[in-house]
Parts: C-alpha cells; structure tokens; sequence
C-alpha cells in the first residue's frame, strides 16, 4: 500500500517540524502550530524528500529543514484560508483563528517567514532563498485573486480558475520539488524538470480535490462558466500523464522515482 511505503518519509517529516519547531518554544507561536499540525498527511515534505532522493542526495546538506520550512508555508496559508473564508472547522478540528483567535492568525505568517528566513540562511544558497520566495510571493498573489473574484461573484473562465490553482496551489509542490533537487546538487536541467513535475503533480491534485465539492457555494469552482466537470476531470488526468512522462524522462530507475510516480498517480486522493 502507497501510504505504507511513504510512512518513512512521513514521519522524517514531523521530526523535522518538531525540531524547527522546538527551537523556538518560548514564542507565543510554537505550542499552536504544534496543535495545529498534529496529523497532517505530509504531502509536500514527501515530495522533497523522494526528488532529493531520485536525484542522488545524501545526508549534507540535510533536506529536513527545508521540509519542514515548505510544511510550515502550507500551514500558514491553510490558517489564512480559513479565516478570509470564515470556516470555523478544519480536518475535523476547530480551524486555527477559532482556537487561538483572530490576532494570532494573522500574526502566525510572520512568525513562518523568520523561520523560514532562518532555514535559508542556514543553508546558505540563493537558490533555496529565491525559490521559497518567490513561492511565498505568488501563494499570496494567489489567494487576493481568489478574494477578488469571490467578492465579485462574477463567472471567471476555466483558463482563470486553472490560473488561480496554478498559483495557490501548484506552486509549493513545484517549489518542494525543486528544493529537493537543488539540496541534492542536480544539474540544471534536472532541478528545472523536477520543479515542472511538482507543479503538474499539484494541478492534478488539486483539480481532483476540487472535484469532491465542485460547485459548493463559497468555493471559486461554483463561478467557473459552465460548470465543467467533465474538463476539470480531463485536466487532472492530463496533469497526471504529464507528470509520469517527465519524471520517467528525467530521472534513472529507482524506488524513488516509483514512489514518485505513484504520488502523481494517486496523491490527489489524499486529504490536505
């Protein structure tokens, strides 16, 4: 069973956020995003750690701050979702500004960024700097066109809709892949391949999920013109094919690149 086989990874995962974490247990921060994150299925930390692994990394320089960096960074902005959105329950658990309040939600991106300031310094390459960057950056470029398009309630093209989850979503899988391979010291080629991977692997997961409430009021599928179920299905499994033909293009046999594949086969039917 796929879940079985990544639990490794999984659990190097919350070691790495436990520790990141650890270091810094006197801020007012640290005991609610412990709470929060208990239980999280890990998807983008996984994906670091199998493109690190497929592109021949070893143990220096560690992936695991990254990991948990990249882990935080959708924490963060699962925090945010919830309050612009106003939902009050979030994996069956009261969503973050419900449990500790409005204040420390917001807050909590701030506290996210010096860490993730922190796990950059750290390593001491531009590159880790630039892509959690500009992640960063195009997520909340993301989610104010999603604000502003809500707030108009007008019907929005599938080109636009893709656009939106290209952005909110796609783009820190695409970055954790891609830190794999940077950490792992791949060849250009590679690190740029590997990133496209993660991002067609977050198109098809999220196109998926988005498939599970399609249309729901409050969610931007409902003001996609004409409602396609069907294209948004298609797309998914057309991200998925892409995928699959890069990575086997890319990267030499190995029981990473498997898991990988499997990931973007089946990773859009895990919940997070």
């Amino acid at each position: 069973m796929l879940r079985e086989r990544l639990r490794p990874y999984v659990e190097r995962a919350d070691k790495a956020l436990s520790k990141l974490l650890s270091e810094h247990v006197s801020s007012p921060f640290a005991a609610p995003l412990v709470e929060f994150v208990s239980g999280g299925k890990r998807v983008r930390p996984v994906l670091l750690y199998l493109s690190h692994e497929v592109c021949g990394g070893g143990a220096d320089p560690d992936p695991d701050p990254a990991a948990a960096a990249v882990e935080l960074i959708h924490t963060a902005s699962l925090i945010h979702d919830d309050l612009i959105d106003g939902d009050q329950v979030r994996r069956g658990k009261l969503a973050f500004h419900m449990r500790f309040g409005r204040d420390l939600a917001i807050l909590v991106s701030d506290f996210v960024l010096s860490l993730v300031l922190d796990v950059t310094a750290d390593y001491g390459n531009p590159r880790i700097a630039r892509a959690l960057s500009r992640t960063t950056r195009v997520m909340s470029e993301g989610e104010a066109e999603e604000a502003r398009i809500r707030a108009r309630g007008e019907p929005i093209s599938f080109d636009a809709y893709l656009q939106i989850l290209e952005k909110k979503t796609a783009s820190l899988f695409s970055a954790s892949t891609e830190l794999g391979a940077i950490i792992a010291g791949a060849e250009d080629r590679v690190i740029s391949g590997m990133a496209e991977f993660g991002r067609l692997v977050g198109m098809a997961y999220q196109l998926r999920d988005d498939l599970l409430d399609f249309g729901k009021p409050g969610e931007i599928s409902a003001l996609v013109e004409a409602k396609p179920v069907g294209p948004i299905g298609a797309a998914s499994e057309d991200f998925t094919r892409r995928a699959v033909d890069l990575l086997e293009d890319l990267v030499p046999p190995s029981e990473a690149r498997n898991l990988l594949k499997e990931l973007a086969l089946y990773a859009t039917r895990w919940e997070g």
